[in-house]
């Protein structure tokens, strides 16, 4: 399995498909709690109940 370098972490390179489109990872994923704020002001919770 072939692996590329993302953001400075090696990943599963995406599986080969049978089509014209080219396969490719942009980007990691986001780190955890990176939503948090948003979440919370989107659903009008409570911030600190989940610091």
């Amino acid at each position: 399995m072939p692996f590329v370098d993302i953001d400075g972490f090696n990943q599963p390179a995406p599986a080969p498909r049978f089509s014209n489109d080219e396969l490719s990872i942009k980007h990691n994923a986001k780190e955890v709690g990176s939503d948090t704020n948003n979440i919370c002001d989107e659903f009008n919770l409570d911030k600190e109940a989940f610091s």
